[in-house]
């Protein structure tokens, strides 16, 4: 048989050339996390050959994963992790929170409701503090709506597309963060990196159409991500 990871001719459990795996399964949502749980101590595989290769041929180095060429690459949603981990506690220690200095000025209507503009502070601050926890959760909404434009692919397989690309669009706004410290959620490389990964990534040359569709769907996972919450929130301060 031929090794999928090295394309040398092998036999055996594993490939003498190269040690992977001559079995290498189909990507499954349960085997993904599994993955990521066994592989957070466990950096053999080199975190540099994912910043590498996603770097310079992103959508090769994840059609080579994708296909079972996974020896070298770490897993993607160990990467994403890794990645937001890190982007999140610089943002939380050396952001410029200052450009988003809401005073909280509640001015009274009457004894029951809130001015809009009270409202808008605190709905501000929120987003300031805590919103950049809910892009640990843009990965599987962002698998979601390529997958709706791409059911060939099974939605685990998604999950590791947008876990590459979520993490290291999260790894350059990390190297952009010496000269542009702005919070995540107003951070402009973040989403652009995410919206040029996605094109990158699943850009057809025939089917342009296709390519468009996907394109979109960082703005719907943006909207779904942000959109939710903002809702609830409005929802508690109007019931109270």
């Amino acid at each position: 048989m031929q090794c999928l990871n090295c394309g040398k001719e092998t036999s055996g459990n594993f490939c003498q050339h190269c040690g992977q795996k001559t079995s290498v399964e189909k990507l499954a949502l349960k085997k993904e996390i599994n993955n990521f749980l066994s592989s957070i101590t466990n950096f053999d595989k080199g975190i540099y050959k994912n910043i590498i290769g996603l770097t310079l041929h992103p959508k090769l180095t994840i059609s080579n994963y994708l296909e079972g060429k996974r020896k070298y690459i770490l897993n993607p949603l160990t990467y994403a992790f890794m990645m937001l981990t890190i982007l999140v506690l610089i943002d939380q220690n050396f952001a410029d929170h200052n450009l988003l200095n809401f005073e909280k000025r509640q001015v009274e209507i009457d004894d029951n409701s809130i001015s809009p503009f009270a409202l808008g502070v605190d709905l501000g601050e929120l987003m300031s503090n805590y919103f950049k926890y809910l892009w640990f959760l843009l990965i599987p909404v962002l698998a979601f709506w390529n997958w709706l434009f791409d059911a060939k692919k099974s939605y685990a397989e998604h999950i590791a597309i947008n876990a590459f690309v979520v993490g290291h669009a999260a790894l350059i706004t990390i190297c952009c963060f010496i000269f542009y410290k702005r919070p995540i959620i107003f951070n402009g490389i973040l989403y652009f990196a995410v919206f040029l990964y996605t094109g990158i990534v699943y850009y057809k040359p025939n089917k342009k159409l296709d390519s468009l569709f996907h394109l979109l769907s960082p703005i719907m996972g943006f909207l779904a991500l942000y959109t939710v919450p903002v809702l609830f929130f409005l929802l508690i301060r109007w019931l109270r």
